[in-house]
């Protein structure tokens, strides 16, 4: 887990030993409890360019859903990440010879049960998850899961 950050000094007032909020719509500014509806953009009645009054966020909370759901990495660590996930695969479905869809099984399923079989645990049944949508997501979702939990 990333260190924790120092306060960021509020845009208004420059005070640094404050709790400050960011604000995301305002390219991340950030501004003090006191100061926070003194920017124009944070006045009673005014509205974000979805038609919602900015927010105040917790700039280590929006620095670490940054960190895990935009990472920066160059194409090494992209390809070093997607070496090390190999592992993960379950199943998947490939081509034949004649380009048909096949199903494949890669083996995970039974090797987790092979090293977790233990007399105390008895009889264990399998559940199956789907997750369908973009590549990749699903394991910052599951990261994300992990960082907040802990």
């Amino acid at each position: 887990m990333a260190p924790p950050t120092q306060n960021t000094a509020c845009l208004t007032c420059k005070r640094d030993n404050i709790q400050t909020y960011s604000c995301i719509q305002c390219n991340n500014l950030s501004f003090c409890n006191d100061c926070w509806s003194r920017w124009v953009l944070h006045q009673p009645g005014a509205v974000g360019f979805d038609g919602r009054p900015h927010e105040k966020a917790n700039a280590q909370v929006v620095q670490r859903l940054r960190q895990i759901l935009d990472p920066t990495r160059n194409e090494g660590d992209h390809e070093n990440e997607l070496q090390l996930d190999d592992d993960t695969t379950w199943f998947g479905v490939g081509r034949d010879s004649s380009n048909q869809a096949i199903f494949q099984d890669y083996g995970r399923f039974a090797t987790l049960m092979s090293e977790s079989q233990t007399p105390e645990l008895g009889n264990r049944y399998p559940q199956l998850v789907s997750f369908i949508g973009q590549t990749g997501r699903i394991a910052d979702m599951l990261k994300l899961t992990w960082v907040c939990s802990s």
